[in-house]
């Protein structure tokens, strides 16, 4: 397990066939049934999305209430955090425009 969140667990793992590795987002067993609809909402609304600035998800398994998505060792804050003494002005401006151009790529889309 490599997070999780108030309705889902993620795990990583290195699929064997493309030698790559990917997170699994798997609902928790007692996510109530409002819960369950927001988080395959969640990956429909992702799946219409690419974008190099967006995490990629790929398929979703009803009967494990689970999908596979793109893997990201961590998160932009903790990236941001452990190098924050390092990082030139030029380097800050980079990594908040891309943020940026992701958000509203996402709000272009609806």
């Amino acid at each position: 397990m490599v997070g999780e969140g108030s309705y889902a667990h993620v795990y990583s793992y290195v699929d064997p066939e493309y030698d790559v590795k990917f997170a699994v987002k798997l609902a928790r067993r007692d996510i109530s049934e409002r819960d369950l609809a927001r988080f395959k909402l969640e990956f429909e609304v992702m799946k219409r999305l690419s974008f190099p600035y967006v995490v990629q998800v790929f398929r979703y398994y009803e009967d494990r209430n689970e999908y596979r998505m793109e893997f990201c060792e961590e998160t932009l804050g903790d990236y941001v955090k452990r190098r924050n003494s390092k990082l030139t002005f030029s380097t800050r401006k980079r990594i908040a425009l891309q943020f940026l151009y992701g958000l509203n790529y996402i709000h272009s889309q609806g």
